[in-house]
């Protein structure tokens, strides 16, 4: 499932020991042979879910499922373990089981703010957008600087031409980080979606912060020539179409003969 969003998920393995995301890739067929080992001295949860993140790490995810249903069936009320297991499942596409290991995540521990960013993400891929906006608002009631979930909040209500609303979610994640240039370019699109000049600004700004950004270009020449303002958006679209950026084609054809 092609994501629309945000690509972030919240995946970092730092429960039930050590943080595994610090051991290199090439590393990990040794430690998962050395959990091998421990696991037939002596079965043990901690090392099951271990093993199981390791496999998932380096795509074995048939065996990490197999570890993380065995760790469940040792004990069903560890609410990380449903977490994991969820990220698991939308890695191999079994979307809906993913949203109920999330939920069982989530009603063991209504505070773990990542259960409810992870399963906005997936929501938002199911076409969920209200529960999606739901879930990115609970996550901001328990970590309210949070950048990326005022980011996708806010745009989910771009696309849902809420724009007032969005620019205000926008405006604080670009509060917290103000060099954040997704947010900074969505708020562009939201402001110039109303008639707001300033929107031309926040296009500059994305540019100046990432020059290979070919939407953006291509956004900025569309807000001139829409707004019939001075500047030279010919040289954006061509800009934009050197950066691989194809849509601005057929804008060029149109408007730079």
């Amino acid at each position: 499932m092609k994501s629309v969003i945000l690509l972030l998920l919240f995946i970092s393995f730092q429960a039930l020991g050590q943080n595994l995301d610090s051991i290199p890739k090439n590393k990990i067929p040794l430690k998962i042979k050395e959990l091998d080992s421990l696991l037939k001295i002596s079965p043990n949860l901690k090392f099951l879910s271990q093993r199981g993140y390791l496999k998932y790490r380096v795509g074995d995810y048939d065996n990490a499922m197999l570890d993380y249903n065995n760790a469940i069936a040792t004990d069903s009320k560890i609410f990380i373990l449903y977490y994991y297991r969820a990220i698991l499942k939308n890695a191999l596409k079994d979307y809906q089981g993913a949203l109920i290991d999330y939920d069982n995540s989530i009603i063991l521990n209504p505070l773990y703010y990542q259960s409810y960013y992870n399963r906005a993400y997936l929501k938002t891929e199911l076409g969920d957008i209200v529960g999606a906006i739901a879930d990115y608002s609970k996550t901001i009631e328990i970590d309210s600087e949070n950048k990326f979930a005022y980011h996708n909040r806010g745009r989910l209500k771009r696309k849902q031409k809420l724009f007032k609303e969005a620019i205000v979610d926008l405006d604080k994640s670009i509060e917290i980080d103000s060099t954040y240039v997704l947010s900074i370019h969505d708020r562009a699109i939201a402001k110039a979606s109303i008639g707001n000049k300033s929107a031309l600004d926040d296009f500059n700004k994305v540019i100046l912060l990432d020059a290979s950004n070919g939407e953006a270009y291509a956004n900025r020449a569309l807000f001139l020539i829409h707004n019939k303002l001075e500047g030279n958006y010919c040289i954006d679209l061509k800009k934009a179409i050197s950066l691989g950026f194809t849509s601005a084609e057929k804008i060029l054809l149109k408007y730079c003969k």
